[in-house]
């Protein structure tokens, strides 16, 4: 499953099932049995603490993630299934219990809530019956441990289900209790006549994924720190800020209910500003009426699907049970639109099918759009889960004439071949059409052939007429509508040698006309978009990150993104530089700079002296960017909240600033709408580049240490030992795949602790091998348990002191490469399952992390050579930017000769090669991959160029 990497590893798996003697509960508190309003919810229990801290460190990304899936970045196309495994307490003789019909309809109702927050629950396994009479009324201490370690089920939501009384730790009878994420114990408990009311198992879910009370955390006698007026609803209250704010609907002692029968709130409570409250009654997180609670908002829907990706993401049924994969097609005639379904082992389906009325069934009837975009989306789903497709019909209008359009500008190297897709729009009810293809310059490529996609393959023709000309004819027996985007046919074309320059690719009416006919026979108009051939380009990216006084900052991780992913990770020397070599021209890039570690770095009492000053106006701090640095709480302002939270980091009350992070950047030549109140603009902290041209040598940014406006902090890395994962093979698809860990700095040690995260969908863990002697590693060293999930933690420790030369391999992980061709591959240091503990004979250490970023290559005919190297290469290192290619023994003819960088990005090329001299031509420093493939396989070589 997918494992995601930050500057703050936040993300873990479920606490061991085995009860300790230090666990806390957090009850999700609702209704008692009875509707007396003098019941009391137990609401003595909290959170616990490193709960409570996680879910606070994930605050700002929850808020970022509510912003995605509310625009529609996380759409419904990608369903998170969640399994189940109930437990129903009975009667030692099996009476008196929920039934299973009564259970399928509370899953039911549950997924019928939580699908605006892409949740599919489904059973794991089947039913789990406890006969028991001990237990029937079941008192969380000390049912819960004598219970559940024998019955708990790994890696599902666990659900319990007790046939009578529920009492909770406080003695309270109660309707249920959950655990928040990141707590000690992972469970659902709600009693049976709760779990068929409606909303009790649904507002016990939404703790389980991350949802407070609408009142948020406080306890009964405590009013929410929430304001009326929603200034701080993303840090107060329920953190969510499409639920107003709530000052507990049982009342402050909840012992009454400050909502009438007919759901209308009877309170008067004001806030801290003297506002009076006007909470939502209906919300299931409240503690309304349970008959009133109806209504989960979208930003709640939005806060629960983050921590079924992050915090729940461990969640995986393992009894071999696979869920449906939702696939249709359509096919689109005179406007109708006839589906058909796809998928392989579905049992129900709903269509939502855009303006028309949705469809329950395999396949609805043909439905007739006019013109027009529509999204369709199909859910499918058996007893193993559901998962959705959704894609847009497009339904063209033929009135803008036939037009035809070659495709994107395409970047090549001298003699590659490539092909070019010919793709139309407003092709409805066409009867025939022709026209001619002109490469503009045929110094730079030469035309050599024109294929027809199938579905027109019937009544075309083409022909290559020369080098740079050729035309397309196509004549139906019964006129034709498709999609526009539909691919007619390719052009194929190679790049000359020696060209240097660019040409289009046209669409003429020479030497035959442009000329097309509808279902009447009448004449349709005819237009072509031209495309672009040019050499690929490559340039650099740098620049500097430094303090307001010039001074360089060390050790920030720099991240390079393309396409909306992460393509290349940088770090700041000690001078404060980073560089991206080899990039792409004419591709657009983000750079996105990150320092999190040391909150403390540079904070004292002259930075609180320093504020309070400026707030006094005694003495105002001048430019944008020492105010920046002081506000560290909900930034927007300086004032004397930040004053607060940065005595409590001084005195160690806090130990980050949950707004920030302990650096802030922003790009060197912004120009601030106002210098005095900087923050209370959205300033770029990020820089993008459009069409990378030429080199970029000047991508600048300002650091700021947050909570140091007397610019005290040390500009240095505070890390005394580092880490870093690095690979020298190429990550290929479906070819073994490893990563070295390696260690800078190791000096003295006695002990260290760390995990690895990475995405288990795209990188199959295998072994750990190469131990480093020195280390006098074994598998005890290792928890392989979650290898499955993307996680491998690490612990060791001696009695004598250990020192590793730099770089030093401390030991190999091998995986087989199960991405795609192009995904992203990745893997990074986190605090989970294992924090990060370091120890030499002195003391406690700090430590740097490095990250490994890649892409999976499409190469299936790659495959090492089983015998030994044919080939040599010398020299190596190559110093004058000439190498030699020789022959050790009889092979069979060199078919290919590649040169890509660490990123498994191809650089250089030569085809049908011989051994003998390769110009490297352009090709900076660096050390490079060379494959050398001939009949039987490749050989790779480490090419390092000086």
């Amino acid at each position: 499953m997918p494992y995601l990497c930050g500057s703050s590893a936040l993300f873990s798996l479920p606490k061991d099932y085995t009860m300790r003697p230090d666990f806390f509960l957090l009850l999700a508190c609702l209704l008692s049995l009875t509707l007396d309003a003098q019941s009391t919810p137990d609401c003595a229990a909290t959170q616990d603490e490193y709960s409570r801290s996680q879910m606070t460190e994930l605050r700002q990304r929850a808020r970022e993630h509510t912003q995605t899936f509310q625009a529609g970045a996380e759409d419904g196309a990608s369903i998170i299934n969640v399994p189940v495994q109930v437990h129903i307490i009975r009667r030692s003789d099996g009476s008196d219990g929920m039934t299973v019909e009564e259970w399928e309809a509370a899953l039911g109702n549950a997924n019928d809530y939580y699908a605006e927050a892409d949740l599919y629950f489904f059973d794991c396994n089947p039913p789990n019956f406890i006969d028991n009479d001990a237990y029937f009324d079941f008192e969380a201490n000390p049912d819960q441990g004598n219970i559940m370690p024998f019955n708990q089920v790994a890696d599902v939501m666990n659900v319990y289900v007790p046939g009578g009384e529920l009492i909770s730790f406080g003695g309270n009878s109660i309707c249920g209790y959950a655990y928040f994420p990141y707590s000690s114990f992972d469970v659902i408990v709600t009693k049976y006549d709760c779990m068929v009311n409606g909303t009790t198992f649904v507002h016990e879910i939404g703790h389980f994924f991350g949802l407070y009370h609408t009142h948020g955390t406080t306890d009964c006698g405590e009013l929410t720190d929430e304001l009326v007026n929603g200034s701080n609803c993303a840090n107060a209250g329920d953190e969510v800020c499409d639920t107003p704010a709530d000052p507990n609907l049982r009342g402050l002692g909840c012992d009454v209910f400050l909502v009438s029968e007919d759901c209308n709130y009877l309170g008067d409570t004001l806030d801290a500003n003297g506002e009076a409250f006007d909470p939502d009654v209906n919300n299931i997180m409240s503690y309304s009426r349970k008959e009133c609670r109806t209504y989960l908002s979208p930003e709640q829907y939005a806060r629960a699907n983050f921590y079924a990706v992050t915090a729940r993401d461990y969640l995986i049924c393992s009894n071999g049970c696979t869920a449906p994969e939702a696939q249709f097609t359509y096919e689109l005639i005179d406007g109708v639109v006839a589906f058909t379904n796809q998928t392989i082992a579905g049992n129900e389906y709903n269509w939502v099918l855009d303006i028309a009325p949705p469809y329950t069934g395999e396949t609805p009837e043909p439905v007739a759009y006019p013109p027009g975009a529509y999204e369709v989306c199909l859910t499918a789903e058996n007893e193993c889960g559901a998962n959705q497709h959704c894609q847009t019909v497009l339904v063209p209008e033929n009135n803008e004439g036939l037009v035809f359009s070659l495709g994107e500008a395409e970047c090549i190297e001298a003699g590659e071949p490539v092909n070019i897709p010919i793709v139309f729009e407003n092709f409805g009810d066409v009867l025939n059409f022709q026209f001619s293809v002109t490469v503009e310059k045929p110094s730079v490529a030469r035309l050599t052939g024109i294929t027809f996609e199938t579905d027109f393959i019937a009544g075309s023709a083409a022909a290559v007429i020369n080098d740079s000309t050729g035309t397309l004819i196509w004549d139906s027996n019964e006129p034709a509508s498709f999609l526009d985007g539909t691919v007619v046919a390719h052009l194929s074309l190679e790049v000359l040698p020696g060209a240097n320059d660019s040409s289009l690719i046209m669409i003429t009416d020479e030497p035959t006309d442009a000329y097309a006919e509808d279902g009447e026979g009448e004449a349709i108009a005819v237009s072509g978009n031209d495309g672009q051939l040019s050499r690929c380009r490559f340039a650099m990216m740098s620049g500097k990150i430094s303090r307001a006084d010039g001074a360089g900052v060390a050790g920030v991780d720099v991240f390079l993104f393309s396409g909306g992913e992460m393509i290349e990770q940088a770090m700041t020397d000690a001078a404060g530089n980073y560089d991206f070599q080899q990039l792409p021209t004419q591709a657009d890039y983000l750079i996105t700079p990150d320092r999190n570690d040391n909150y403390l770095n540079g904070v004292n009492a002259g930075d609180l002296s320093r504020i309070q000053q400026h707030l006094l106006s005694v003495s105002p701090m001048t430019g944008p960017y020492p105010i920046i640095a002081g506000d560290v709480s909900e930034p927007g302002s300086l004032n004397s909240g930040d004053l607060s939270r940065i005595r409590q980091l001084i005195l160690g009350d806090i130990t980050a600033f949950s707004d920030v992070d302990s650096w802030r950047f922003v790009r060197a030549d912004h120009v601030f709408a106002d210098e005095d109140e900087p923050t209370a603009e959205n300033f770029p902290e990020a820089i993008s580049v459009d069409s990378l041209e030429d080199d970029l040598l000047n991508v600048d940014f300002v650091a700021m240490k947050m909570g140091d406006v007397n610019n005290t902090a040390s500009n240095e890395s505070e890390s005394e030992v580092t880490f870093l994962l690095n690979s020298e093979g190429l990550p290929v698809v479906g070819e073994a795949f490893s990563v070295d860990v390696r260690a800078v700095d190791f000096e003295n040690m006695l002990a260290g602790q760390f995990s690895i995260g990475w995405d288990s969908s795209r990188l199959s863990f295998v072994s750990v091998t190469d131990f480093a002697p020195a280390l006098n590693l074994a598998a005890t060293n290792f928890s392989f348990a979650q290898t499955q999930n993307g996680r491998l933690p690490w612990v060791w420790f001696t009695v004598m002191p250990t020192t590793l030369t730099d770089s030093t391999v401390m030991f190999r992980m091998n995986f087989t490469i199960s991405a795609a061709a192009g995904d992203s591959i990745g893997l990074c240091f986190t605090e989970q399952p294992t924090s990060f503990y370091f120890e030499n004979e002195e003391e406690e250490l700090s430590a740097t992390f490095g990250k490994y970023a890649s892409t999976a290559l499409l190469d299936s005919g790659l495959r090492r050579l089983n015998n030994q190297d044919r080939y040599t290469v010398f020299p190596n290192p190559v110093s004058a930017g000439v190498f030699h290619l020789g022959q050790e023994r009889v092979a069979p003819s060199l078919e290919s000769l590649r040169i890509f960088d660490l990123h498994a990005r191809l650089l250089l090329s030569w085809d049908e090669p011989a051994p003998g001299s390769y110009q490297l031509g352009n090709l900076p420093a660096g050390v490079y991959q060379l494959v050398i493939q001939d009949a039987d396989g490749i050989q790779v070589e480490r090419l390092v160029v000086e």
